[in-house]
């Protein structure tokens, strides 16, 4: 994913497409802000969620 990151924005460059750089990255941002936003509240009232998933004990409850 890295590489295809570093590929595309070279390839940008290179080419000198401003326009297609500016439009993917306000695109980024306009889908990343939401998406942070809803996580967040999400999260807020469910921190138990939040501790399993970086304790990376994702076994189902009951099991």
């Amino acid at each position: 994913m890295t590489l295809a990151v570093v590929y595309v924005l070279v390839n940008v460059v290179r080419n000198r497409a401003w326009r297609t750089l500016a439009l993917g990255l306000a695109l980024g941002v306009a889908i990343l802000i939401p998406l942070v936003v809803v996580q967040t509240w999400w999260f807020q009232p469910h921190p138990e969620m939040l501790e399993m998933l970086f304790s990376g004990d994702w076994g189902f409850r009951g099991q």
